[in-house]
């Protein structure tokens, strides 16, 4: 959507290969959620519902599917009742919750508060990471690509040992996959927000 020659409104979308050509969806997957609807900050949401349902309308897909989406936002809620003015029909649903655990080794009884199992579990890996030499946590904000790549392609060699390279589904064997986290990372790291996190054991990364 434009106003004059500026950019004021705009859904990325593609083609769904397993459901072509019938479905459109958001460019949003379990690698990375960032399709979204696009608004001008400095125009209400309200005022660009209405276009964008219309634009909708005018698409070659009869459904469209916005797959982890926030969808009670702002904007997504003046699209859905632009839509509704429009007469599409709309569904929005919850499918996606994240667990959240607190962690504050400051608080009183931090750990007391993990189940019996998991402290016995944690408490036998700590001992045999020591009698097996001791474990170093690092904690890295490299700032140049030099730094960032061969720092991540260490964490992606190790993603790789465990059940996704099994599975072929770890990012070095999906294609562009790598390259695409080296980026954000490198994105990251330019504005010095990169933090990388790795546990070392016998002078090998274990956990990143």
């Amino acid at each position: 959507v434009t106003e004059g020659r500026r950019f004021v409104a705009a859904l990325p979308l593609v083609q769904a290969r397993r459901f072509a050509p019938v479905l459109a969806q958001t460019p949003n997957n379990h690698w990375s959620a960032t399709g979204d609807l696009l608004l001008d900050a400095a125009t209400p949401a309200p005022e660009l519902g209405p276009a964008v349902a219309a634009g909708l309308r005018r698409l070659p897909w009869p459904c469209i599917a916005g797959r982890l989406v926030p969808c009670t936002g702002p904007g997504w809620q003046a699209l859905a009742a632009a839509a509704a003015a429009e007469g599409l029909l709309y569904h929005c649903e919850r499918t996606e919750d994240i667990g959240y655990v607190r962690v504050d080794p400051a608080a009183p009884g931090h750990v007391l508060q993990r189940s019996r199992s998991h402290r016995r579990n944690v408490q036998r890996a700590v001992r045999r990471l020591e009698e097996a030499g001791g474990r170093c946590l690092r904690v890295l904000q490299p700032a140049a690509r030099a730094e960032v790549e061969p720092l991540m392609d260490v964490g992606f060699a190790l993603e790789d040992t465990g059940w996704k390279g099994r599975h072929g589904t770890s990012v070095v064997r999906v294609r562009g996959m790598r390259d695409y986290f080296v980026g954000e990372a490198c994105s990251l790291a330019s504005r010095g927000e990169l933090l990388l996190y790795f546990l070392d054991h016998g002078g090998r990364a274990i956990a990143f």
